[in-house]
């Protein structure tokens, strides 16, 4: 399927295969909207994948809100040295091309991918979801640890 254009229905129905479940491939084209959204759960929903599509770009994100930060930690100073450091040539994702992000005034540390749909290769989505959910899973680890060390 290299190459040829495909819209968030041929996504869904994919995704819908990938994990058997028949709910997403039964949607209707005039059920998706702009900003058409599914969410899957990993690790018992620790992590949770959000796959958004954008009609006007064209475009699917995968997304995850991987941790938030207590206001008052005293590691903050420490923290956003070691984002800024892995988003350079995206080296703290495996060279996954994942960028990572904090809310600040939330506090929320994010990671996001994203792909221009008609080039979408969909032999490798499960591949890509499940690259990207371990990603995060890792990152979530990686920072309780820092936060909870003494």
């Amino acid at each position: 399927m290299d190459g040829k254009a495909i819209d968030f229905m041929e996504v869904m129905k994919n995704i819908g295969q990938l994990f058997q479940v028949n709910e997403l491939a039964a949607f209707k084209e005039n059920q998706i909207k702009d900003g058409a959204r599914l969410a899957l759960k990993y690790d018992d929903g620790e992590v949770s994948v959000d796959i958004i599509y954008n009609e006007h770009t064209h475009r699917l994100v995968l997304g995850c809100q991987v941790f938030t930060l207590p206001k008052d930690c005293p590691k903050l100073a420490e923290l956003y040295p070691i984002f800024l450091a892995s988003n350079v040539y995206w080296a703290g994702t495996q060279g996954q091309d994942i960028t990572i992000g904090v809310l600040p005034d939330e506090g929320q540390v994010v990671l996001c991918k994203n792909y221009p749909l008609p080039f979408f290769n969909l032999m490798c989505l499960k591949e890509e979801l499940e690259g990207f959910a371990q990603c995060c899973r890792t990152w979530r680890q990686a920072l309780e640890a820092i936060v909870n060390s003494d």
